[in-house]
């Protein structure tokens, strides 16, 4: 199997981490099934690897792993198959936190991933199982009138346009790309 994903004549994976660490926030990629084919994608960037030998479980298995792993203030949380996130909407996510617990994209009527999760939400990232994604943890507080969480949800703008940010905030943020089998799998698709 190979990573054939691209934008811009470069492996998508390598694309979207160089949009995170234009906010200038650490960058950990977790990497699962074809490491081996995946990780020289990356190699001359300055990110941190975790390696999940559990990616056959499923997505939560590298978000547990990160959650458990990754000591900051909040995790923003990335998957490797969105080629429209730019550091724009990266640092959007990132200033509207505040006190929020949860900041995530709103897109296609739904919220999702790329999002920002509080370290006080860490242990419902631990606790996921399977297949599910941090979209279940985003869900429950969204569709609980009761939730403890509060979140608020940043619009995501498919625009290559927009210049590219630094952040303000001065919290220890790390993004975490899960990098799957499924999403090694897609065909390229260059932008």
């Amino acid at each position: 199997m190979a990573f054939t994903i691209n934008v811009n004549g470069k492996p998508l994976l390598r694309h979207l981490a160089e949009q995170a660490l234009a906010t200038n926030h650490s960058v950990t990629i977790v990497l699962g099934a074809s490491k081996d084919v995946i990780r020289p994608a990356v190699a001359d960037l300055a990110v941190q690897i975790l390696q999940n030998d559990g990616w056959q479980e499923g997505m939560s298995c590298s978000i547990r792993l990160a959650a458990n792993t990754i000591t900051t203030d909040a995790l923003l949380l990335m998957v490797c198959d969105q080629p429209h996130v730019t550091t724009a909407h990266l640092n959007a996510l990132i200033e509207a936190r505040n006190d929020s617990s949860i900041v995530a994209s709103a897109y296609a009527d739904t919220l999702g991933v790329p999002a920002l999760f509080d370290r006080s939400m860490f242990g419902e990232l631990a606790a996921l199982g399977g297949q599910q994604g941090a979209k279940a943890v985003i869900r429950r507080h969204h569709d609980s009138a009761l939730s403890p969480c509060r979140y608020k949800v940043v619009n995501w703008m498919w625009t290559r346009s927009r210049m590219c940010g630094n952040s303000s905030v001065s919290e220890k943020i790390h993004f975490i790309f899960p990098v799957t089998k499924s999403s090694t799998e897609r065909r390229s698709t260059d932008s």
